[in-house]
């Protein structure tokens, strides 16, 4: 993969917003992640 970048600001967001909702579990995050539109496109 590739280094975190400033390209990937609203995708941090939006996994912190998703793992928020969990209380900010582990698995919220990695799933969050993966079922990200960025995490398939790059």
């Amino acid at each position: 993969g590739r280094p975190f970048g400033f390209i990937d600001e609203n995708l941090a967001l939006e996994i912190m917003a998703a793992a928020k909702t969990r209380s900010y579990s582990v698995n919220e995050f990695i799933q969050a992640l993966v079922l990200s539109e960025s995490f398939h496109r790059k």
